[in-house]
């Protein structure tokens, strides 16, 4: 698990900032929904919370989104859900159901934070209600079952270890497709070299061999060698032809051909 972790926090510490303010207005948003929930149902405390982690998400998000200060308002929003989350463990939210949502925060964090520090910020949580569940600390707090206190630590863990492994997997198949989306364009490259090379080294004899033909067809020949010579002009400038559209097609995909801007005969074009 060690060297798992140590893999992929270099391959994965630059979180993207975009993520980011997508899961902090995510947050912020079932945050205000469940202080539209709490009112209705009259659990004020939960309103104040819900409602100040609503704003303080949204003012993470902003902070993202319009400062440079990427640093600290990650490290907001990662104290922000903590707070919520240790609130709901110690009260019980409403009527003890509230404990519910620590199970979200494995695959909430995972996706905004990088499996990384997504993993690192769930074991962190873990680690705090296993001192509060298993601990005497339990008797300060909302009075869960025994069946609660023993075994719930164990689901939440058993969902970090389930949501650390299936993201695990999507970077590992994220890191096969990058490799092979860098083997396809390498070999998209190497055909346009080989066609600009095999176009340039063919239509160079080529070139010869119509110029060729033209200071035969100038000499004092007979009809029969005239009519071979023009044949063979005529299929070797054909051959050119086929050569320069596939070297135009090879330009084309490599990004390079370039178009001019140039009067031309309508006439002569349609002829």
């Amino acid at each position: 698990m060690g060297k798992l972790v140590k893999k992929v926090s270099r391959e994965t510490a630059d979180i993207s900032t975009r993520t980011l303010v997508q899961g902090s207005l995510l947050l912020s948003a079932v945050s205000a929904i469940m202080c539209v929930v709490n009112i209705t149902s009259a659990y004020w405390d939960l309103v104040i919370l819900t409602g100040v982690v609503a704003v303080w998400f949204l003012g993470t998000a902003a902070m993202l989104g319009f400062t440079k200060k990427r640093m600290l308002a990650f490290v907001l929003m990662m104290l922000g859900a903590y707070v919520m989350m240790m609130y709901y463990l110690i009260t019980g939210g409403a009527e003890g159901f509230s404990i519910v949502w620590l199970l979200i925060v494995p695959p909430a964090a995972m996706y905004c934070l990088s499996l990384y520090y997504g993993l690192l910020f769930s074991l962190i949580l873990g680690a705090s209600m296993m001192i509060y569940m298993w601990t005497p600390l339990f008797q300060l707090g909302y009075e869960y079952s025994r069946a609660y206190q023993v075994r719930f630590p164990i689901v939440y863990f058993s969902v970090v270890v389930l949501c650390s492994v299936t993201q695990y997997r999507v970077y590992e198949y994220r890191q096969r497709q990058n490799t092979l989306i860098n083997r396809l364009e390498y070999a998209g490259q190497e055909k346009n070299n080989f066609l600009a090379n095999m176009s340039h080294e063919i239509r160079t004899p080529m070139n010869a061999i119509v110029g060729m033909c033209e200071l035969i067809l100038r000499e004092d020949i007979s009809d029969d060698v005239r009519e071979n010579c023009f044949n063979i002009q005529s299929s070797g400038r054909s051959l050119l032809s086929i050569i320069n559209d596939i070297l135009d097609f090879s330009k084309i995909e490599a990004g390079k051909m370039e178009l001019l801007k140039e009067p031309f005969n309508i006439a002569s074009t349609i002829n």
